[in-house]
């Protein structure tokens, strides 16, 4: 495990290298989505993004939304593995609350910009303009309800006239 890592004797493995090769292709892509994403160039529901998710097109424009934020944690999650080194522990201890502080804002920043498209810095300026999935439900639910009672006012025999 530790080979995979890029620790330990890598003298003449290529299985040292084919970990830390996967993760920068990875970061790589990702990159280029979320630039795709912050200049608005697609869009889950007009594109053929997430096809094999079960969920409706504004769920999947949600993930779209919030794609910028995923990319910042895994980045964020990517520099804390890198060893801080010959530092003094004070430092080291200062860099690894601030690196956690992060994380932890951006982990909790991404189910807010799903459901209240919120905070707008995190949402690409294309995208902060629309509705969150909570204001989408709260919407269909106001229309289903007035629906309803107009149903309901056309059934009802009284007040008599």
């Amino acid at each position: 495990m530790l080979v995979w890592m890029g620790a330990g004797d890598m003298s003449g493995r290529v299985e040292g290298f084919l970990m830390p090769l996967l993760v920068a292709l990875f970061l790589i892509a990702a990159a280029v989505a979320v630039r795709r994403c912050w200049r608005g160039i697609g869009k889950a529901a007009t594109m053929r993004g997430y096809w094999f998710l079960p969920i409706s097109r504004s769920a999947k424009n949600a993930l779209w939304r919030a794609s910028p934020a995923a990319f910042l944690t895994l980045l964020l999650m990517v520099v804390m593995l890198i060893p801080l080194g010959e530092v003094s522990s004070d430092l080291a201890t200062v860099v690894i609350r601030v690196e956690a502080g992060a994380l932890f804002f951006l982990m909790l920043s991404m189910p807010a910009i799903i459901w209240f498209n919120q905070p707008r810095f995190l949402v690409p300026p294309p995208y902060r303009r629309e509705p969150g999935l909570i204001s989408l439900w709260r919407r269909r639910r106001a229309i289903a309800r007035a629906a309803r009672r107009s149903r309901a006012a056309g059934r009802r025999p009284w007040p008599a006239a």
